[in-house]
């Protein structure tokens, strides 16, 4: 089913839907696995709101802050791979689509925390600026996710840029104060001929 290329039927999703209970039952029979586990593997699957799966009684009390925490990046980690049903949903993309489910599918303060610590576009995402230049993202920003630090790689006319410069896009136009650079959205590096390798 994990495999299937198209959309699942319904009694394929039901089937889907049973691995977090299946797998809490294999690790509470498994010696030296701690409660944590198991509670956390239960309840991946189930939302800030309780919604989700298993299907649990609203009177159940919070999600534990272990469960709340992988929900977040299992979410986040689904949305940015590749799968047999669908290609990856770009960095940008999926912030804003998680950020649209918070206090819905996911506890608020976490998810800003999530945000902060990996950034709108993670280090080793390729990116255009609105100056038309592509930038190879460095380090976050914590203090502004979507002003990280980046390598800029091809120039405003498209050439590659053989030393690399580093910049800060928390830079501003001292006459205006406006942001010298911002990122309009990610790329694929592949096509424009880049490796990530080559910019670390």
């Amino acid at each position: 089913i994990l495999k299937k290329p198209g959309k699942l039927t319904p009694e394929e999703f039901e089937l889907i839907k049973l691995h977090p209970a299946n797998g809490a039952k294999i690790l509470i029979k498994t010696p030296g696995i701690s409660k944590l586990a198991y509670v956390v593997t239960f309840e991946h699957h189930i939302k800030y709101d309780l919604s989700g799966y298993p299907v649990v009684s609203r009177e159940k009390g919070g999600l534990n802050l272990g469960s709340m925490l992988v929900r977040i990046a299992d979410t986040y980690d689904a949305m940015r791979s590749n799968r047999y049903y669908a290609k990856e949903t770009p960095p940008e993309k999926t912030i804003k689509e998680m950020e649209e489910a918070s206090g819905k599918e996911f506890e608020p303060v976490l998810l800003k925390k999530f945000i902060r610590l990996i950034g709108v576009y993670p280090p080793g995402t390729f990116v255009r600026l609105d100056t038309n230049e592509l930038g190879f993202v460095l380090q976050t920003n914590p203090s502004d996710p979507y002003r990280p630090r980046v390598k800029i790689v091809i120039d405003s006319n498209g050439s590659k840029i053989e030393n690399p410069q580093e910049i800060d896009l928390e830079e501003k136009v001292p006459e205006t104060g406006n942001f010298r650079r911002s990122i309009k959205e990610s790329v694929d590096p592949e096509q424009f001929g880049l490796v990530p390798e080559e910019y670390l």
